[in-house]
């Protein structure tokens, strides 16, 4: 018997970014890594871009359940194609956010977790109409939720008639998204704030020991005690994009330990040579102010389906913890 052949990672990146690193579906619109074939391998025994589509986990076993009906994937892909020659309600093609800016500002206390984020998007296009957030639990670690137990919204600043609402996509234990919808669609550089804000009774500031105990359990999602402070992944084709964040009051950090990494989505990989050219062209600032560690870290130029990450060492329990005063 014949083996499959493998398919192509170049043709694998082409079909995620035809749908933006999202599930064809337009019901559904859920971030996926997953490619399936409309005419199944097995009849057509080839990997070509007219034959692939992005779909997530659920719709692609729903697919081959012939659950979704195979004309119904083709319409999905004529769609797809109408997208990104501009001919539809929605363009993803060269150019769609000029600048990207969220700010956090975390508050944690022995009980819940609260972290306010704030966004402005600039358009760099017309029809702008959404954008998405969403919160994965990538480990086996059973008292972790990213589900919310409150979660508020407030559009702060927006064009002269433009709306932005809410919409909850999903809302589990280990992931929950939503986006943010604009009526009418943003134009070519206008300007949008909004604002929400997480409470989660069971997150907590990760402390050392808290990690250590992990990576022996083995359910750890990465391969040494570090904690992400900036988590990023680029959907959309941005010209810049900046992140500031604050720590909880009193967590106490070193700088000399905090690091960027970029991890191509697709693959599931470090990307060196991504990250070498953001710390040659960006900036991270490291520094304390007001009691609270701050971060800021600006990405030229970030490439969709790649992750952004600002990494930093926990403190210990055992430490005592007293902010180094200054700059870095």
């Amino acid at each position: 018997m014949a083996s499959r052949v493998h398919m192509p990672d170049e043709l694998r990146r082409r079909v995620l970014a035809e749908a933006g690193y999202r599930c064809a579906v337009p019901a559904c619109n859920a971030l996926t890594m997953a490619v399936a074939h409309i005419v199944p391998y097995r009849e057509v025994k080839e990997h070509t871009f007219a034959n692939l589509i992005a779909l997530c986990p659920n719709h692609h076993t729903e697919y081959d359940h012939e659950k979704i009906h195979r004309q119904s994937m083709h319409d999905y892909k004529e769609r797809l194609r109408r997208i990104n020659d501009g001919l539809a309600e929605r363009h993803i093609g060269d150019k769609y956010v000029r600048t990207l800016l969220l700010v956090e500002e975390s508050v944690t206390s022995a009980t819940h977790s609260e972290v306010t984020t704030t966004v402005t998007l600039r358009s760099l296009t017309d029809g702008v109409d959404m954008t998405d957030h969403f919160t994965i639990v990538d480990e086996d670690t059973d008292s972790l939720e990213v589900r919310p137990t409150e979660f508020k919204f407030l559009c702060v600043a927006a064009p002269l008639g433009t709306t932005a609402r809410y919409v909850v996509r999903l809302n589990r234990r280990d992931h929950f998204r939503f986006s943010v919808v604009f009526d009418p669609p943003l134009l070519r550089d206008e300007v949008i704030t909004y604002q929400y804000v997480m409470n989660r009774h069971t997150a907590k500031a990760l402390l050392r020991e808290d990690l250590d105990r992990r990576l022996r359990e083995g359910t750890y999602n990465y391969e040494r005690a570090i904690v992400p402070a900036v988590e990023f992944g680029i959907q959309y084709p941005t010209e810049e994009a900046i992140f500031a964040t604050a720590l909880p009051e009193g967590y106490d950090i070193d700088p000399r330990e905090v690091f960027i990494d970029v991890r191509d989505v697709a693959h599931r990989q470090q990307d060196r040579d991504e990250a070498t050219r953001v710390k040659r062209y960006g900036e991270l600032r490291v520094w304390a102010e007001d009691g609270r560690w701050r971060i800021h870290f600006h990405v030229p130029q970030p490439r969709v389906g790649f992750g952004y990450f600002v990494f930093f060492t926990p403190p210990s329990s055992a430490v005592e913890t007293e902010l180094h005063r200054g700059s870095g």
